[in-house]
């Protein structure tokens, strides 16, 4: 069965008193997380615009993301072919360019697929 799911809060509150320093570092990566997904919807905009003007040939982004943020994006026409690629790639990016999270969004911004390791 796996583990329940819990609120940050919860946790702490099961945990006790959290040191302050463990706080600030939660607060900065959340932070991070929030400057990766404008960073990302910034990306994304300029395709959508141009998909809706052509027809959206590609509808289908993979982006890979590093510890610092967006490390590359790729287009392809199926869903299926972006899921295969970034599962089958996923171990080499993640040696190769310190690769730790891959999405696959459709052309809308919808997350369809997504991996992440440590």
């Amino acid at each position: 069965m796996p583990p329940e799911k819990s609120t940050i809060a919860e946790s702490l509150a099961r945990w006790g008193e959290a040191d302050e320093q463990l706080l600030v570092e939660i607060r900065g990566y959340i932070e991070q997380v929030r400057v990766m997904l404008a960073e990302t919807e910034a990306l994304l905009a300029p395709s959508r615009a141009g998909s809706k003007e052509s027809g959206g040939s590609m509808p289908y982004t993979v982006i890979w993301y590093g510890r610092q943020g967006l490390i590359d994006k790729m287009t392809f026409d199926a869903e299926r072919t972006a899921k295969d690629h970034a599962t089958s790639m996923f171990a080499t990016r993640k040696g190769d360019d310190g690769v730790v999270s891959v999405e696959v969004r459709k052309d809308s911004g919808a997350v369809v697929f997504s991996h992440a390791e440590n």
